[in-house]
């Protein structure tokens, strides 16, 4: 048996040196990020370079004494997983494609230096960039792909409304700590017999004030999706207070909250090619519910708070998943994708997810790789009747999803995950062979879900992929909490 994947065959493309960047909003999650890209990029023998603040450290090296890129190596990022922010710095001032620079005569032009880009690329030697941010981030990521990089994007935002992917990191960490403030207020509301309104991030979408209302036992939660008429509010809250045995009550506001008929709440809006920045919604519908309740009502807004602290176990877990996946497509030959958690599309007997629902799209070039991949994993197996099972280290494929694989593979560009699993199951045992300090493969936790590469560069919020909305997931879930019922009737 081969010693390693490039020994039979070549599927790195000849990269050798690759950067990887965080920009927009920190979350927690970014340095598990960082850490796994490291750990699966090493172990390819590839060299891995950090860029300061998205691409500034690119385009302004002048600006940090140490220059604007970093060397990543294992000792730089082994105890950097648990850690929130990010080592290499983030910004969201804007983009570099179409950045406003104030003229001396007052005015403001519009400069592109997409161009400089890619010169320090060449410059630099990087073969590829892995790309960590939101909608923001993954737009520039998209254009210099567009331009000729080499681009694989990991999606990243506390809000958890990129569509293409089913979770982001960062989103658990921040639903577990707005759930514990929120949890904290319901005692001292209860002592001044007050109501709490919360405020909480999520810009134009609701998944961090619906985890939290329905977790933190709110009384009524305010999402984007759904615009809100005030005095239905108020008569909730009354309801809700009127019994002497509870006295108070807890509103969750997403910060994008709008009424009927009205719009979001701005602290300021957008200019110079940066977009609104929204606040306020808290301390509107609070000022509102003192007017129409007559009760002593205070607003909390927290703001920046979820955005720092530690990553929850669940999100270190997703991010070590995502950066290894990012390597992986780079190696499988992939650019201008995004890395995705996909879910099940049906279930099986006893409620379980049918991974047979589930398709994988390739393309022409993916599918030469794979089958010449795919040909150098059967010639390592032990010939073996449909009847047997193949032991392949620790797992047991059967080889009729070997065959079906085989079959499917050369027939179609879409392959069931029957077969795309069993050969996603090879590789990771393979990989973990020699890649023993870290194995980027799918956690237990996933076991359902499959990581997968979206066609293109997904952006929320831009023409080409919508914003997924909070409440879908709900709408016609399974074991609707009695809460949601009270804020949707709202």
């Amino acid at each position: 048996m081969p010693k390693s994947l490039n020994e039979d065959i070549e599927i790195t493309s000849h990269i050798k040196r690759i950067a990887i960047d965080t920009g927009g909003g920190d979350a927690p999650g970014l340095n598990a990020v960082i850490h796994a890209a490291v750990y699966a990029a090493r172990n390819r023998g590839w060299e891995i370079f950090g860029i300061h603040d998205g691409l500034e450290g690119l385009l302004d090296p002048q600006n940090y004494p140490d220059g604007g890129l970093m060397k990543l190596t294992r000792p730089v990022v082994r105890n950097i997983a648990h850690l929130g922010g990010t080592i290499l710095g983030t910004t969201n001032r804007g983009n570099p494609f179409h950045l406003h620079v104030p003229q001396p005569d007052g005015s403001v032009k519009e400069i592109d230096r997409r161009d400089e880009v890619l010169h320090c690329f060449r410059e630099h030697r990087l073969d590829a960039l892995i790309s960590v941010g939101g909608d923001g981030t993954l737009a520039i990521a998209r254009e210099l792909n567009e331009k000729g990089l080499r681009v694989v994007g990991v999606p990243k935002t506390i809000d958890n409304d990129l569509e293409s992917t089913a979770v982001t990191f960062g989103f658990d960490s921040a639903v577990s700590f707005a759930t514990e403030c929120t949890d904290r207020l319901h005692f001292t509301a209860e002592s001044h017999r007050r109501v709490m309104v919360v405020e909480v991030m999520g810009r134009y979408a609701g998944w961090i004030a619906l985890y939290t209302g329905i977790a933190g036992r709110a009384d009524a939660i305010l999402i984007p999706e759904m615009p809100y008429d005030i005095t239905k509010v108020a008569a909730h809250v009354k309801r809700k207070t009127a019994n002497r045995s509870r006295q108070y009550s807890i509103v969750v506001v997403a910060e994008g909250a709008k009424p009927v008929g009205g719009g979001v709440t701005l602290k300021e809006a957008a200019k110079d090619g940066h977009v609104e920045r929204l606040g306020g919604a808290g301390e509107s519908v609070a000022g509102q519910l003192r007017e129409l309740t007559g009760k002593e009502t205070r607003a909390v807004v927290l703001g920046h708070l979820l955005r720092g602290g530690e990553p929850t176990s669940l999100d270190r877990s997703l991010g070590l998943t995502f950066g290894a996946a990012a390597v992986r497509a780079l190696a499988e030959c992939q650019e201008g994708v995004m890395i995705a958690v996909s879910p099940p599309r049906g279930t099986g007997a006893g409620g379980k997810a049918a991974r047979g629902s589930t398709m994988v799209s390739l393309t022409a070039r993916a599918r030469s790789r794979l089958t010449a991949f795919w040909t150098a994993v059967q010639r390592s197996l032990k010939p073996a009747t449909a009847t047997e099972r193949i032991p392949f280290f620790s797992h047991h494929v059967s080889t009729k999803a070997v065959m079906l694989f085989n079959a499917a593979i050369k027939s179609s560009s879409d392959i069931s995950w029957n077969g795309f699993g069993c050969f996603l199951d090879l590789v990771s045992e393979w990989e973990s062979l020699r890649d023993r300090d870290f194995i980027d493969i799918h956690l237990p936790w996933l076991s359902s879900y499959s990581i997968a590469y979206t066609a293109r560069l997904a952006v929320a919020r831009a023409s080409d992929v919508r914003c997924r909305p909070s409440h879908s997931a709900w709408v016609d879930g399974p074991g609707r909490q009695q809460e949601l019922g009270a804020a949707r009737s709202l």
